[in-house]
């Protein structure tokens, strides 16, 4: 069976392009659908092997945005996206990931999770057993239940920030901590050269920063020689009763600002049972200020039910210029999923706010994409030149020429 498409891109078609198919066909898909709803952020997010090992991230993120608000399941070694399929419990959830890569992998900066009981402030003590069938990962949107806690997390971003809900479920004391020294590929708990500050900016707004050297591991557990510095500017929902810093296993209960090497910060809000409390939260690799302005550019509200529905409208937007022609619901989420995961990259900031080392001007150099799936699978590159316009909404450009897509329908989606 074949499945063909046309691809709209502005005034630009790439036409007659067509995906071919082995025999090995399941059933017809459901009309219903949209394109967006073929997408599955689950196929690929796995560090293992067995299970195709194609390091992806399940959480929430937009096309080309500065945040991936993502559960972790692991620190350190070689797990790029922090998260695997096969793992048992949670760690927390943080604000960004990479995609798709080996090496150790980096990132995973500002990590966040609920808790109840006595402060835990390593975060091996507060991690949650969890199941994949109390798991909803969709575009631009990602819920679980955590097990330790009875706690519902949610979570959807915005282009350079992004919100997480949390239901606790009875009457008492809950908690919001946040691991300030996180890294995905950190090669040491304690950190020799890393810093982290924060500061109570008022009774719900924390700031601060976070540096990340390569001499505590991260790129190719350091050998990459990347370093950096995240900025973030977050808000609580609600006032907290209580709040403090940690910095190692030393905790400093009401302590308004802190700096060290190994610090934390906690939130603690007497609760109904039910109530929800959030925290959002904006961040930039360039300075506070900048994290500030992404937070009140993008999420000047506290309606996650609205952030959830932007987050995916934006991705129905990114490939509504796909119109297909037949196929099964499994192929078309294979290929919706590639897709998806072709738009992580490169990330996009504002007024010249790039992620990591690059600029505005380098930004509007252009990027070949590209995109060489896990396990059998091979997409050619379906935008070659990506353009950052000054709002930094994508522009691309399209050869004339068709591309050929060869998918082997026989395989199982999850090995994307």
């Amino acid at each position: 069976m074949n499945l063909r498409f046309n691809i709209r891109i502005g005034r630009a078609i790439v036409a007659g392009a067509v995906i071919c198919v082995s025999s090995a066909t399941s059933a017809a898909s459901d009309p219903a659908k949209e394109p967006v709803d073929f997408i599955n952020p689950m196929v690929g997010a796995s560090t293992n092997a067995e299970f195709g090992e194609g390091k992806t991230f399940p959480g929430a993120a937009r096309p080309f945005g500065l945040v991936q608000l993502s559960p972790d399941t692991i620190t350190g070694g070689d797990n790029g996206s922090g998260y695997s399929y096969e793992h048992p419990t949670i760690e927390g959830f943080s604000f960004t990931h990479m995609s798709g890569v080996g090496w150790y992998g980096d990132l995973g900066n500002f990590q966040v999770m609920p808790t109840t009981g006595p402060l835990q402030t390593k975060r091996e003590d507060n991690a949650s057993p969890f199941s994949h069938d109390d798991e909803i990962a969709r575009a631009g949107y990602y819920a679980v239940g955590l097990k330790r806690s009875g706690i519902r997390a949610e979570m959807s971003a915005a282009p350079r920030a992004g919100m997480l809900r949390f239901t606790f479920p009875k009457a008492g004391e809950g908690r919001i901590q946040i691991d300030l020294a996180r890294r995905i590929g950190e090669t040491c708990r304690w950190k020799k050269a890393s810093k982290q500050s924060v500061t109570r900016v008022d009774e719900r707004t924390i700031a601060g920063s976070m540096y990340c050297p390569s001499d505590d591991g991260g790129w190719g557990g350091g050998a990459g020689g990347c370093s950096y510095t995240l900025y973030f500017y977050a808000q609580f929902s609600k006032v907290p009763s209580n709040f403090g810093i940690w910095d190692k296993d030393e905790v400093f209960k009401g302590k308004k600002a802190h700096e060290g090497r190994d610090v934390g910060y906690y939130a603690e809000f007497a609760t109904t049972a039910g109530e929800q409390i959030m925290l959002k939260a904006g961040v930039s690799f360039v300075s506070i200020e900048g994290a500030k302005a992404n937070l009140a550019d993008n999420l000047d509200h506290w309606n996650f039910d609205r952030l959830k529905r932007e987050a995916r409208a934006a991705w129905a937007t990114a490939v509504k210029g796909l119109n297909i022609e037949g196929g099964s619901d499994v192929q078309k989420e294979a290929f919706f999923t590639a897709l998806y995961h072709l738009m992580i990259d490169p990330r996009a900031g504002a007024s010249g706010m790039i992620g990591a080392e690059l600029t505005a001007n380098a930004a509007a150099d252009g990027y070949t994409l590209w995109m060489a799936t896990m396990s059998h699978v091979i997409a050619t590159t379906l935008y070659q030149r990506l353009l950052l316009a000054r709002d930094f909404e994508p522009v691309t450009q399209v050869a004339s020429t068709p591309y050929v897509i060869a998918v082997n329908a026989a395989l199982p989606a999850n090995s994307i």
